[in-house]
This record gives C-alpha cells, sequence and structure tokens, in this order.
C-alpha cells in the first residue's frame, strides 16, 4: 500500500486566517530568518503544516512575532541574507521525515544497511 508523505496545499481562495481557523487543532510551524529558535530544536509530529512565506520577504513580522514559540529558522552563513524558498523547504521536509525514521522510504535496503 502507498501512502502518501507530503502533501503541498496553497490556498489560493481563502485567506490565511481562515486557513489557519479551518485547522485550528493542527500543529503549524513557521520558517523564518526573523525567528530565533533554530528548525533541528524542534520535534516534528508526523502530520504538521510547515509554513514558508514568499521568497522575496518572507512570513510577514506579525505573524512570526505572535507564534514566535513555533517558529523556526534554519541556520546560514552571516554573509547570506537568505536561502531560496526550494531549499529551505527542502530542508524542513527531510529534516521531518528523519525525525519520523524516513518512514516509507526505501534508502536503506538500496544502501544496503540494515536498521
Amino acid at each position: 500500500m502507498t501512502e502518501e508523505l507530503i502533501e503541498t496545499y496553497i490556498p489560493d481562495d481563502i485567506s490565511i486566517k481562515e486557513f489557519f481557523s479551518l485547522n485550528k487543532n493542527a500543529e503549524f510551524v513557521f520558517f523564518s530568518t526573523n525567528a530565533q529558535k533554530n528548525y533541528c530544536h524542534v520535534k516534528y509530529k508526523h502530520s504538521v503544516f510547515l509554513v514558508f512565506g514568499k521568497e522575496t520577504r518572507g512570513l510577514p513580522e506579525e505573524l512570526i512575532q505572535t507564534n514566535m514559540n513555533r517558529s523556526v529558522r534554519i541556520p546560514i552563513l552571516k554573509q547570506a541574507r537568505s536561502l531560496n524558498l526550494a531549499t529551505s523547504v527542502a530542508v524542513a521536509v527531510y529534516e521531518v521525515l528523519r525525525q519520523n525514521g524516513f518512514e516509507n522510504m526505501e534508502v536503506t535496503e538500496k544502501l544496503g544497511i540494515n536498521r
């Protein structure tokens, strides 16, 4: 049986406030260069919404300030302004998958490694 590992959802017909309201019992983690907590210092559940802003301006500062306990950053070199959005999403998704044991992924068998 194939299980969907990752679902993407980009609401275009509702506001972000409506989206949060519809999913008020869900876990959200907000990614921002303005957050203080390292993304690796979070325990990710199997089912979590990873929230990223636009590549050009990120998430609204107000959203980060009101959700600081659920906001994280990916460490980067001081001279870099930010990572591009696709790279940030890939880093975050793989951290969630790693913490959940790469469930339903075939990496160990192909590498000849036993769990």
